[in-house]
């Protein structure tokens, strides 16, 4: 039997409080490619926030492909582009694992809002956007007051299956978050 004190795990335990609802600069600590309980598809992501007074806290996110349903899979494709990898890298057809793989590194801002599961309050990702001051691509559009002008990503410079390097990313808005059209 493994021997370990309580103590010691309660002072190791991370606070899972939701964080307020609002921008976020992240990027992508872990990627996994499993499948739903659904039998779908699935990669889990564990986001963390990179700056601010909330900086070094856990967002949790799944994306599912359900490969029936067009209008998830263009939700599924904005939100990967929103992460850098573009519809021309889907096109070279890469493995679940590659995609997780890819996402590692990458920042994102998260508009992130608030749900009750079970009596707790959990965060939710209500959007996902191309990090403050980053090349945008054409068709991901940025969160509302962002000054990002999207630009045609084409293969020339669509990132590469091994890419996995941004920008770096500025500050937090905490102010409520308007709802997006998407």
């Amino acid at each position: 039997m493994t021997s370990f004190s309580f103590k010691t795990l309660l002072k190791n335990a991370e606070d899972f409080t939701a964080l307020p609802a609002g921008d976020y600069n992240c990027f992508v600590e872990t990627a996994e490619a499993v499948t739903a309980s659904t039998g779908k598809p699935m990669i889990k992501v564990t986001y963390r926030v990179e700056d601010g007074p909330k900086k070094g806290k856990k967002v949790f996110n799944n994306f599912v492909i359900s490969v029936d349903n067009g209008q998830a899979l263009g939700f599924f494709f904005r939100n990967m582009a929103a992460h850098g990898l573009a519809r021309s890298w889907f096109e070279n057809d890469p493995s679940m694992e590659l995609v997780a793989q890819n996402l590692v590194g990458k920042r994102v801002r998260l508009r992130l809002g608030i749900r009750n599961w079970q009596g707790e309050d959990r965060n939710e990702v209500k959007a996902i956007a191309p990090p403050e001051g980053a090349q945008a691509v054409a068709g991901v559009p940025g969160l509302p007051g962002d000054t990002v002008t999207p630009t045609q990503t084409t293969a020339s410079n669509a990132p590469s299956p091994s890419s996995t390097t941004q920008q770096p990313v500025g500050g937090v808005n905490n102010a409520p978050a308007p709802e997006l059209p998407f």
